[in-house]
């Protein structure tokens, strides 16, 4: 059912929306194993800590937490005056708050949002530094998505030395596609 309505909504075809949802499960994996890892019940029983210490204190509560099975980070993005239309798509799609990715489901909307937003800046911005990473390291579109979505890469992925196979978390990002098959409906 969300599907058809994000391909509507986000104006992209099934081919995209096959390549951002394998992207997706991917950084899931990669960023949380999928909510299971050790480090993320961490950072989550840190984030309420803080929320229950600012709460408690009358202090603003803190923003910018990485959220949900990819660790997306909200505000940042929501924010983003470069690209106005997250926020738009977030709210449109009822996402109006980061504790709302504790939702897997929604975590999995705004996951997609946001990528579509990076997949059409990898089309303009990126492109030149996408192609000639594609030509010198092999670079596919998830690789370059990972670089985005991390951060960790992205300059070099714009500047067209982006190596996918000497950085940890596109080498997982690998693992798990070849763990995992998505199936269309």
């Amino acid at each position: 059912k969300n599907k058809e309505r994000l391909m509507q909504e986000l104006s992209m075809d099934s081919e995209t929306y096959n390549l951002l949802a394998q992207a997706a499960v991917a950084i899931a994996n990669t960023e949380t194993e999928f909510g299971t890892s050790l480090q993320d019940k961490a950072h989550k029983l840190i984030r309420s800590l803080y929320k229950w210490y600012d709460q408690n204190l009358g202090m603003k509560p803190r923003a910018n937490y990485s959220m949900g099975i990819t660790n997306l980070k909200y505000t940042l993005h929501v924010n983003d005056k470069s690209s106005p239309e997250i926020k738009d798509y977030m709210y449109k799609f009822g996402i109006y708050f980061e504790d709302q990715l504790n939702d897997t489901e929604t975590s999995a909307i705004a996951t997609i949002i946001l990528l579509n937003t990076f997949n059409k800046r990898i089309n303009r911005s990126f492109y030149e530094g996408f192609e000639q990473s594609k030509e010198n390291f092999g670079v596919t579109r998830i690789d370059a998505l990972c670089a985005l979505w991390n951060g960790g890469r992205s300059a070099a992925l714009k500047h067209g030395n982006f190596n996918p196979q000497d950085w940890w978390y596109t080498i997982k990002a690998h693992k798990t596609l070849q763990e995992y098959k998505i199936v269309s409906e």
